[in-house]
């Protein structure tokens, strides 16, 4: 897909640059992985859920670790990871798109089949994004762009409103249209 993208073409221009930080809200992130070495910065974990946190809680906590398997809708979040921002030429895994910026995880999809609560997920684009969320304390550097791949069956006020206002703190989010051929115009 690289290719497609002319990726090779625009790293002749330009590499990324590690002041970028680029926060991934999705199913959180395997700890360790080789491919995303050095290029994370802390995250959170936002889900509620107990049927979906699969972690021992339901409490918002600083570990976005991804409790996945490659037999699940799990892992999603470190795959999206990879496309972004893998370390490039270390004869592992893929290249990612941008080859300096740093990755935040922030989960926000559970195990069963990638399941999220609007409001889990519209707070953890208001903390991403630097916007105060209740006693949370803040990312030390906030996001500056946010990255959402995953769709939803309807439109969400509640996602409308803190993707609002991460755009007015001045953050860039990027959100998939989903993967259903759906027009995403309605």
């Amino acid at each position: 897909n690289l290719q497609m993208i002319r990726a090779p073409e625009a790293w002749l221009t330009a590499q990324g640059s590690p002041d970028v930080v680029v926060a991934i809200l999705d199913t959180g992130i395997v700890p360790g992985h080789p491919d995303l070495a050095g290029r994370l910065v802390p995250g959170f974990d936002f889900i509620t859920n107990p049927d979906s946190a699969d972690d021992g809680d339901t409490r918002r906590d600083p570990d976005p670790t991804d409790t996945g398997t490659v037999d699940s809708s799990r892992l999603h979040g470190t795959h999206v990871a990879g496309i972004i921002g893998a370390v490039t030429n270390n004869r592992l895994g893929i290249a990612g798109v941008d080859r300096a910026c740093r990755l935040m995880p922030v989960r926000v999809l559970g195990i069963r089949n990638g399941d999220g609560i609007d409001s889990d997920i519209a707070d953890a684009v208001r903390w991403a994004a630097g916007i105060p969320v209740g006693s949370l304390p803040r990312p030390a550097r906030p996001a500056d762009v946010l990255n959402l791949s995953f769709g939803g069956p309807v439109l969400s006020f509640t996602l409308q409103r803190a993707i609002t206002q991460a755009v007015g703190n001045g953050a860039l989010v990027v959100v998939a249209a989903g993967n259903g051929g759906d027009d995403a115009r309605t």
